[in-house]
């Protein structure tokens, strides 16, 4: 059950650490893509 357990944490370690990483690269094209439309 303690195994089971574990590789519950990894995994959801690893989908929000996806997130995270998903969230940053949107957030630079967004900012990317304002700073084409002011210009």
């Amino acid at each position: 059950m303690k195994d089971y357990t574990l590789v519950w944490i990894l995994l959801w370690q690893s989908i929000y650490f996806g997130l995270f990483l998903h969230s940053i690269l949107t957030d630079a094209f967004a900012d990317s893509d304002q700073n084409q439309q002011d210009f």
